[in-house]
């Protein structure tokens, strides 16, 4: 019986330590360097126990299918050989190893949150990760088939009566509350379809962020001086930005265009908040 759900495309962002491990292999320098410049989309297709997995690269695509406690045939892409592997649950993990060879590499696919999952390496005494996270490809277009354009120089008009307790929920002060309400707001954004690049504009500095919808992605809060990890994803013609990381507290955001205007709804816990933006000309 299948204890979690692997099922979607999972795009590569980052390895730790795999070049130890393609040197534990004995792969050489070249093929090293070509196979570490690889960023692999994955592919997955689950049917309980059932998996079909696609790897995808720039230069080959190869599937491998096999089912949770069977052995199943491979072929090594490193040594060119066919090897009988075999699948396991552990927990919530995929363990795969070869067991006509103790000494070959053990592989755990793991999912972290719903938009993050690793394939941990290990052979011997060292284990390399490999990180993707999930693009929602599904999610990419609106329901209309065609993407608002949220482009252009946006000036905060008004808050709506309920940001002074959205402020509060989020734990601001007294004093910056003020501060806050008092403030001009810009957002600049640059979009080219699901691409978007947003800057937003304080007196105190600015905050950039740039990420495409479907994508986890990392962004550095500047005001708050911390690392965000988030997601964005169509919902109708608005598009939403929220964590990436299940169990996170952080606020989601929801911007959509009204009437001319940009929407932006801002929710934490059960406490929302609208805010409207009107074009203006550029600084």
């Amino acid at each position: 019986m299948a204890k979690v759900n692997f099922e979607g495309k999972w795009k590569h962002t980052k390895d730790e330590k795999f070049d130890d491990l393609l040197k534990a292999l004995g792969v050489n320098i070249l093929k090293r360097k070509a196979i570490t410049s690889l960023s692999p989309q994955q592919e997955i297709t689950q049917n309980g126990d059932h998996f079909v997995v696609t790897n995808k690269t720039s230069i080959k695509t190869e599937t491998l299918e096999f089912t949770v406690g069977q052995e199943f045939k491979f072929k090594n892409p490193i040594s060119g050989k066919d090897e009988m592997l075999m699948t396991e649950w552990d927990g919530d993990k995929i363990v795969i190893t070869n067991k006509a060879d103790p000494n070959g590499v053990v592989a755990t696919r793991e999912l972290i949150d719903a938009n993050h999952m690793t394939i941990t390496q290990r052979k011997g005494d060292v284990t390399a990760v490999r990180h993707f996270n999930k693009v929602y490809w599904k999610s990419q277009m609106a329901s209309s088939g065609v993407l608002p354009d949220m482009s252009g120089y946006w000036k905060l008009k008004k808050n709506d009566e309920n940001f002074e307790k959205y402020l509060q929920a989020n734990g601001i002060n007294f004093v910056l509350r003020k501060v806050i309400k008092s403030a001009t707001m810009y957002q600049d954004i640059e979009q080219d379809g699901n691409q978007f690049k947003i800057k937003i504009i304080l007196p105190v500095g600015q905050q950039e962020m740039e990420f495409t919808v479907g994508e986890a992605f990392e962004t550095y809060n500047s005001f708050r001086k911390v690392t965000l990890h988030r997601i964005a994803t169509w919902d109708g013609q608005a598009m939403v930005l929220k964590s990436a990381n299940s169990g996170d507290n952080e606020p989601e955001e929801k911007r959509e265009l009204v009437d001319g205007a940009l929407c932006i709804t801002m929710t934490k816990g059960d406490v929302s908040t609208k805010r409207i933006f009107e074009k203006a000309e550029k600084k």
